[in-house]
């Protein structure tokens, strides 16, 4: 249908949020370091105010030094700026550990899966060529 085209920009790689909050509604704009830009034009002031902790919480959990946001109170409203300093240095989020951890399996020791694929020919799942094929290329790396 291509009614939506969806951006994503994950918390490493958010630049800065800026946030305007109008008497009615807010305009909320994301960018990210590479330049992309998701740019909310209509947003209730509550529904902003809270995306905005969201990502200041969420951006607080992998750094190690606390993200602020800057408020400046205009005519109509309030500019608040979530800007993060080029200098952050941040943990390892709980999603790159389980990534790395599923690289980490998926690099077994080659003897471990030569020893899974004689398990795999002899339970008959795979033909005498394909183990052949498969052995060679696993001798290889050892």
């Amino acid at each position: 249908m291509n009614r939506y085209d969806l951006i994503d920009i994950p918390y490493e790689k958010l630049e800065q949020v800026n946030f305007h909050k109008g008497p009615v509604a807010s305009e909320f704009v994301l960018k990210s370091e590479e330049g992309g830009i998701i740019n909310l034009k209509w947003m209730e002031r509550e529904e902003a105010t809270s995306a905005l902790n969201a990502i200041q919480d969420s951006l607080n959990a992998i750094a190690v030094e606390p993200v602020s946001i800057q408020r400046k109170k205009v005519l109509l409203g309030e500019d608040l700026l979530l800007k993060k300093p080029p200098e952050l240095v941040s943990r390892r989020s709980p999603m790159t550990r389980v990534i790395e951890e599923r690289k980490a399996k998926a690099e077994e020791d080659p003897a471990d899966k030569l020893k899974k694929l004689k398990e795999l020919y002899d339970a008959g799942v795979i033909t005498e060529q394909e183990y052949e094929e498969k052995r060679k290329k696993l001798v290889e790396q050892l």
